[in-house]
């Protein structure tokens, strides 16, 4: 479902808290300050996609931030993707300044202090991902959150485009086919990313490293045998190093692996019925060839039985 919010149809004199609730409603609570004091506007749409929030936000210049008697009044633990369409936005996130143009993108952690400033118009694309699901993805967001990425990569406008396409997607597709959609959309944002995060962190080489080796786990989960070994050969590289990366991740290989099988596992359960995957068969396309050790270490990650998620969902 689509939900709409445009300042054009409250009175001048409400529009500021009008705004200031839409904002905060449909992201996180923020504080907004508009520049302009006659002939502001702000408009917002938000749709879901899985379980990723997307949302397309226009308007007139405006400072947002979100300080730390925000954080401590909120439940939200979600990394932000901003991505500029049209406009100019400065950005200032632990210490650090960004300036971004069109085409540029960011991403802020809703658990950290930050400030956007908005000059003139603009218009820009948001996804807000579960931390879980970001950490999947592109690993720990404090590596990446505050760096502006996208500036002259060659596939700047393929990303713009799919992104600005993204938001437009049918909603009355399948679930399996919006995930698909996302899930591209997600490769080749990683692909952006990978490609520019060396230039942006000391840390970047080792951490570009995870993000290849958590990305080549993922397309291997339905492999029963896999090994850090397997990886370590694919990427030549040794298994002491890829144990060290996940080490500095607070996470071990085979608790990355295990908990990814049983991610995919779920949204298996959740997106197919028992008369075209039993659950027997979406076992062993995660990568599980004991039906018992499924059974018992879903039940120890969700709290309730694989048959049971497929009831409930």
């Amino acid at each position: 479902m689509m939900f709409n919010y445009d300042t054009r149809r409250v009175k001048n004199k409400l529009q500021r808290d009008y705004w200031q609730d839409a904002i905060s409603q449909v992201f996180v609570p923020l504080t907004c300050n508009v520049s302009v004091q006659d002939g502001f506007f702000g408009a917002l749409s938000a749709k879901h996609i899985g379980n990723i929030q997307l949302v397309e936000i226009k308007g007139y210049g405006q400072h947002v931030e979100r300080h730390a008697s925000n954080i401590r009044h909120s439940h939200h633990d979600e990394i932000l993707f901003i991505f500029l369409i049209e406009g100019q936005m400065g950005v200032q996130y632990h210490g650090r300044e960004q300036c971004l143009s069109k085409g540029q993108f960011i991403f802020h952690d809703t658990q950290q202090p930050y400030d956007l400033y908005l000059n003139g118009q603009f218009n820009q694309l948001v996804l807000m991902f579960p931390r879980e699901q970001f950490q999947q993805y592109f690993g720990r967001p404090d590596q990446l959150c505050g760096h502006a990425f996208g500036d002259g990569h060659p596939l700047k406008i393929l990303l713009l485009n799919y992104a600005h396409d993204l938001f437009w997607f049918p909603e009355q597709a399948s679930t399996e086919l919006q995930q698909v959609v996302l899930h591209k959309f997600f490769d080749l944002l990683h692909y952006v990313v990978l490609d520019q995060v060396k230039d942006k962190t000391p840390r970047s080489s080792s951490h570009s490293m995870l993000v290849q080796v958590k990305h080549l786990i993922l397309e291997h989960l339905d492999n029963s045998g896999l090994s850090i070994h397997d990886i370590a050969q694919d990427l030549r590289i040794s298994s002491r190093y890829i144990s060290k990366l996940f080490q500095q991740n607070e996470t071990t290989f085979g608790r990355y692996v295990m908990q990814s099988r049983l991610q995919l596992a779920k949204k298996m359960l959740i997106q197919t019925n028992e008369h075209t995957h039993k659950i027997n068969q979406i076992a062993y396309q995660c990568g599980f060839d004991d039906m018992s050790k499924f059974s018992r270490e879903f039940r120890k990650h969700y709290g309730i039985s694989p048959s049971m998620m497929r009831k409930i969902n």
